[in-house]
This record gives C-alpha cells, structure tokens and sequence, in this order.
C-alpha cells in the first residue's frame, strides 16, 4: 500500500538535502522537523523518482548541483513556493545534521547555492 502524495514543498526539500550529500534517513529527520512524515524507504525512492524524471545526475549519490539547482529554480517559481524560505535551514535542521556526525555546514551552502537563483 502507497503512501500519502508528496507536497512539492517536500520534493524540493529532498532533493535539496540529498544534492548535498546527506542520506535519506537524515532527510526523514529534516522532513519530520519541519512537519512532514516520510520514512527512509520513501525519501530514497522519492529522491530516485525525480532523479530519473528530470535527468538530475547519474545516482541519488551523485546529484550534478547545477541539474538540481536549476529543478529546485523551475519547481520552485511555478508551483509559486519561496525557496529562500522554504530552504533556509534552521537550528533545528543543523541539530540533527550535527547529531549525524556529518561536518555540512547547512547554511554555507545554503548562502553560497541559493544567492544565484532569481527569486
């Protein structure tokens, strides 16, 4: 049995966190924190399914940024849905990154990707 249909701003959120390395079951964790549900099994075959959709790199593992960037830019102005909000990570999503032991600096790369959109 399927679950729930996914929000874009989910979508965007997955692949935004998985363009920078992290793993599908801290995307579940950064999901949950900002109030959506999904489990591992689903952030992975989510992530897979827009990969394969819109060409955004040869692997989940191995996203090319600019492919990303410019699906998160397109996604974004036509669903009408502010990136700079919606992406811009909290103390909470640094927390849990932190608490997976991964040296990302959610907010240097935030700042340094998400000055070269448009919106």
């Amino acid at each position: 049995m399927g679950g729930y249909a996914w929000y874009k701003e989910e979508e965007l959120i997955a692949i935004w966190f998985a363009s920078i390395g992290i793993n599908p079951g801290v995307i579940a964790m950064l999901l949950e924190g900002r109030g959506y549900i999904r489990t591992e099994k689903s952030v992975r075959q989510k992530i897979k399914e827009i990969r394969e959709l819109n060409n955004l790199g040869p692997s989940s593992s191995a996203l090319r940024l600019d492919l990303v960037d410019t699906w998160i830019e397109l996604t974004s102005q036509q669903q009408n849905i502010d990136i700079h909000d919606l992406l811009r990570p909290n103390p909470k999503d640094q927390e849990i990154i932190n608490q997976s032991r991964r040296a990302i600096c959610l907010m240097s790369h935030f700042s340094s990707r998400l000055n070269q959109f448009a919106l």
